[in-house]
């Protein structure tokens, strides 16, 4: 697709737009639309992802604490419009159409900043509404200081109103620094997503990202992660159930940039009605980096004869001095699990939600906090019980 194309949006700056949103939206009309030629848009149709004459539609972000517990003194937190910040914006994310089109027109997110040392034992929640139809551009801002501690959940909606929704969150982990992010995408049925998540951590870091992926017409996922410090962990987990047409595509990347790094991918995928998923998962080694330790997995539960699912992972390693697999599952829905629990009581339903229930439970194992993995656990039983009736 050319820049003439892209030009044709109906979405075009304000005349009080900031120069930087400006600057920005001459930037997307100067970078190339992907095309299914593009390895990473061979499954999925980019011209899903197209703005084409919708219009802008502003995005509504508000937080609370998941637990008892007080907020501690000293967390920076607010929706991003109300944080002074704006210059740090799009120091990690990809220059590609879709980060600059984000930068033009962002209108709300999260921002959380931890000091150094700072403790934030209960999950800090924000959730992003997309409350009319059009496109919209939620933008996340976090930071973790020196050996600081944390717990972000990001929640994001919209209407049934045809949506398009390009959120972009940025991830900066400072030397020692531990935190937990949770982003549950759970759109209208008539909204096509496309979020971009990128992680930046220093020595010794550690960041846990978990992926939720249960509504919406279409996505389209990319989550990176630079290990830029010798000692870091990234860890990405996924959960994702897709149900009736639904299509969600993921690319899960890491990047070891320096040697003693190590990262870890697990996507738990459940599929039914003709529901298809595409897993691409990439672990890439620069020159150097020895003793990197990586490792990434992708379990598929197929509950119908017309569900897809699709696993492609990947290795580009420039280091001869690693320990780096993968590996991929398949399985479809057993009638003998199901006899069983039916023989002990339990109705179709029931039987299929327990056993839909189990196959998370290793995502939910990798989860420390008590209240975050009860949340999470309230959140997809409203999914399954509304999916499987």
């Amino acid at each position: 697709m050319t820049t003439a194309v892209l030009e044709s949006i109906a979405l075009k700056p304000a005349d009080d737009a900031s120069p930087e949103r400006k600057r920005a939206y001459q930037e997307a009309l100067e970078l190339p639309f992907p095309n299914s030629k593009d390895e990473a848009w061979r499954r999925t149709p980019p011209e899903k992802f197209h703005p084409g004459q919708l219009t802008w539609s502003e995005v509504v972000t508000s937080s609370s604490l998941l637990g008892t517990a007080a907020l501690p003194e000293g967390v920076l937190h607010s929706d991003l419009k109300s944080a002074p910040v704006q210059s740090e914006l799009g120091q990690l994310a990809p220059c590609n159409v879709f980060t600059k089109l984000n930068e033009a027109f962002w209108s709300n997110g999260a921002f959380v900043q931890l000091g150094k040392e700072q403790l934030l034992n209960n999950p800090l929640h924000f959730e992003h509404q997309v409350q009319k139809g059009g496109v919209a551009f939620p933008r996340s801002l976090i930071k973790a200081g020196r050996f600081s501690r944390g717990i972000v959940v990001e929640s994001y909606s919209s209407s049934d109103q045809e949506t398009l929704a390009i959120p972009v969150t940025e991830v900066f982990l400072e030397a020692g620094a531990k935190l937990d992010c949770v982003v549950f995408h759970n759109w209208g049925a008539n909204t096509r997503y496309l979020p971009i998540l990128r992680a930046r951590l220093d020595k010794d870091a550690h960041l846990r990202v978990l992926f939720v992926g249960v509504g919406g017409q279409m996505g389209k996922n990319f989550m990176e992660g630079d290990l830029d410090g010798e000692g870091c962990k990234s860890e990405m987990l996924g959960l994702i159930f897709g149900q009736g047409r639904q299509h969600l595509d993921t690319d899960a990347l890491h990047y070891h940039n320096v040697a003693h790094t190590t990262s870890d991918v697990l996507f738990h995928v459940a599929l039914t009605g003709r529901a298809r998923s595409v897993f691409a998962g990439n672990i890439a080694v620069a020159p150097g980096a020895q003793r990197t330790d990586a490792y990434q997995r992708n379990r598929n539960l197929l509950l119908s004869d017309k569900a897809r699912a699709d696993a492609m992972p990947k290795l580009e390693i420039s280091a001869n001095d690693v320990r780096c697999t993968h590996g991929a599952t398949f399985a479809t829905y057993d009638p003998n699990q199901q006899f069983y629990l039916r023989s002990r009581g339990l109705t179709k339903t029931q039987a299929e939600h327990l056993l839909v229930t189990g196959f998370y439970q290793e995502v939910y194992g990798r989860l420390e906090h008590e209240e975050l993995v009860g949340w999470l656990n309230e959140q997809m039983e409203k999914v399954l019980a509304q999916a499987l009736g």
